[in-house]
């Protein structure tokens, strides 16, 4: 039998996509099936990622450094731009003579460069509010729609030509690409290839730039564009899938995969989170773990440690970042303004290895989904803690948002909040949760993981693939 060539496109990081993981398990299990996957992973983990699939080719997408460093730089080459463009008007209208242009032709990018730099110092933004936030505004939207559209233009070139110098000795019969940002790379390959097109909708990426309309504005357009060349389109939830087919014209007839996890054996908890924790065993676990950014309810969860019983601690586990630093800095102000008598009120621990996650987890007494409803994204969210959680036999405490809700209260398997919750409200319902409903809902977390895991989901992707054919 002919094998079935599928390239799989993602711009995340491949190691830490547990649903691109077991979409490539799945689908690898298939002797059918060759599968070329290209994400973003250094030496080792592809290394890791080889040792697990070995079925499995990995290629590194890899940007050339000086695009890289025009980007990051970007709106800064802009300032100084815009800088001696305003010289050269005033010199030209004579405003200025010769010695009076050099002066400040070094002067003003050097001063603009400064409150660019401390953009977010409170005496910047008091002393130069209005023309200050009226300044950068503009030039981010000279980024947003000259250099910055010219550029990803040349990094799609660059990735696209990447991909098909990989693959032109066996094109692929089906590019699945994930979510948004490589798809106009995938339909590049497409149309050189030939190719079906199966794209894996993860978020409503409009919505994403809810704080920047211009990007939502750029990102629609460019959906509304593209999306005829899309053969078959997945998505993660019911509401996800009416949100675009509504919205596209191409994309009315959704397959939909959600992020369940696989079964795993059941196994007692070992210890490991209460030690790296240095926690006694009997301490109860209120646990986040996943990316750590804003608007994801953490800022909240730190505030709630004012209010929490002795009996709790808060862990958070995800990558050290600056956010997360401003965190550990928040939380250690609290505790000192307050004057907060709790032996161990909050944990910070480093992102653990994706194989290793729910042996982690089963440490955990209650786990925390807390996205702030700021958009669509967040209204909407079914993330992989969902199953994740629940795969440890930990409930789950949550905002009452609809695919939350439906799941939570189908199954009992967690608290929900109020949708705009507070810190307050958060630590009253732990406070008052007691250790029979931990038990009960821990034993409904079981229900749910046999009746919604990815084996389901699995046999519906592999006889999604035979249909096409």
């Amino acid at each position: 039998m002919l094998k079935k060539r599928i390239c799989i496109l993602s711009h995340n990081s491949i190691i830490y996509d547990s649903r691109i993981l077991k979409y490539i398990s799945t689908l690898s299990k298939n002797n059918d099936h060759q599968i070329d996957v290209f994400g973003f992973f250094d030496k080792i983990e592809k290394v890791k990622l080889e040792s697990s699939f070995i079925k499995v080719r990995f290629f590194s997408i890899k940007y050339n450094k000086n695009i890289l460093i025009i980007r990051k730089y970007l709106n800064i080459i802009i300032l100084i731009f815009l800088s001696f463009f305003f010289l050269f008007i005033l010199n030209y209208l004579n405003f200025l003579n010769g010695h009076h242009f050099l002066f400040f032709g070094i002067l003003l990018p050097c001063l603009l460069f400064i409150l660019y730099k401390f953009k977010k110092k409170k005496i910047v933004r008091y002393l130069f509010l209005k023309p200050y936030n009226f300044f950068f505004e503009a030039i981010n939207l000279i980024s947003l729609f000259s250099l910055n559209p010219f550029i990803n233009y040349i990094k799609e070139k660059i990735t696209s030509l990447f991909i098909i110098n990989k693959l032109k000795k066996n094109p692929p019969n089906i590019i699945h690409c994930h979510d948004f940002f490589m798809l106009n790379c995938a339909v590049i390959l497409k149309k050189k290839f030939n190719s079906i097109l199966i794209w894996d909708a993860h978020e409503i990426y409009e919505d994403c730039g809810v704080r920047n309309p211009s990007l939502s504005r750029l990102i629609r357009k460019k959906l509304t564009q593209i999306n005829k060349f899309i053969d078959y389109f997945i998505t993660i939830n019911q509401s996800l899938a009416n949100f675009y087919s509504k919205n596209y014209e191409n994309l009315n007839n959704p397959f939909i995969i959600k992020n369940a996890c696989e079964i795993l054996k059941s196994e007692p908890y070992d210890g490991r989170l209460h030690a790296k924790c240095n926690l006694p065993t009997s301490q109860k676990i209120c646990l986040f773990h996943g990316g750590v950014s804003k608007y994801r309810g953490l800022q909240i969860l730190i505030e709630a440690i004012k209010y929490i019983d002795k009996s709790w601690t808060i862990v958070i586990i995800g990558f050290n970042n600056d956010f997360k630093t401003q965190l550990i800095r928040d939380s250690k102000k609290i505790l000192k303004k307050n004057k907060i008598v709790h032996p161990f009120p909050i944990k910070f621990l480093n992102v653990v290895p994706q194989n290793e996650l729910i042996k982690w987890v089963r440490g955990a007494t209650i786990g925390y989904i807390g996205y702030e409803n700021i958009h669509l994204n967040h209204l909407y969210c079914t993330p992989n803690k969902l199953w994740e959680y629940p795969t440890a036999d930990v409930p789950i405490i949550c905002p009452n948002y609809p695919e939350l809700r439906k799941i939570i209260n189908q199954y009992d398997i967690g608290w929900l909040m109020p949708q705009n919750f507070s810190s307050r409200v958060f630590a009253k319902l732990i406070n008052q949760i007691t250790d029979e409903e931990i038990k009960m809902k821990k034993r409904n977390c079981r229900s749910f993981v046999k009746e919604d895991n990815w084996e389901i989901y699995s046999k519906k992707i592999l006889n999604f693939y035979d249909g096409i054919f």
